[in-house]
């Protein structure tokens, strides 16, 4: 009870924050940014090969690109750093108010990222204040039914799964403002 009440608190702080974000929204693309972050979670299905295909298509577009996945325990975030070109981070590396604790988190939302995509599609209140933190110019992600803290939201409510929102997001942003 205790923790579903802290969480409630937490949403609350989160959205106080968005609707106050100190950040300027500027839209890009895969022909305009030069620099992205993906938010993940590799207990949703498909998220591994979501990720990696979606940092393979920042990378041919000359993209420089940086991962971060959130992880239930330790020992997770130890195996998975082993296999993917991510950054991983636990819960309680997010305090009760949803900032981040780590100078290594802090350093992340500080990063002026053109795009910030999350591929999760998987409610998660550390996941949701690292998007909300973010100073990220553009930030992309599915169509949450409460929760929206995106500029950009792909409804996926027909396929949710990470394979259809990492196709639907570089559909997106192959064709915003493309001429001809």
């Amino acid at each position: 009870m205790f923790k579903k009440a802290l969480q409630t608190v937490t949403l609350k702080r989160l959205h106080k924050k968005y609707r106050n974000p100190g950040r300027n929204v500027l839209v890009h693309t895969f022909h305009t940014a030069k620099t992205a972050a993906i938010l993940w979670y590799p207990e949703d299905d498909g998220a591994m090969e979501s990720y990696e295909h979606m940092r393979k298509v920042l990378t041919e577009h000359g993209i420089s690109t940086r991962g971060l996945a959130v992880v239930n325990s330790a020992e997770e975030k130890e195996t998975f750093s082993k296999a993917s070109h991510s950054r991983f981070f636990t819960g309680k590396e997010i305090d009760w108010k949803g900032d981040p604790k780590s100078d290594d988190l802090k350093s992340f939302v500080d990063t002026r990222f053109d795009l910030l995509l999350d591929l999760s599609i998987t409610e998660l209140l550390p996941l949701q204040s690292i998007l909300v933190d973010s100073v990220a110019s553009f930030k992309v992600g599915w169509k949450e039914p409460e929760n929206n803290f995106y500029d950009l939201t792909v409804e996926i409510s027909g396929k949710k799964n990470c394979r259809y929102l990492t196709e639907q997001i570089i559909h997106y942003l192959e064709y915003i403002n493309r001429k001809g």
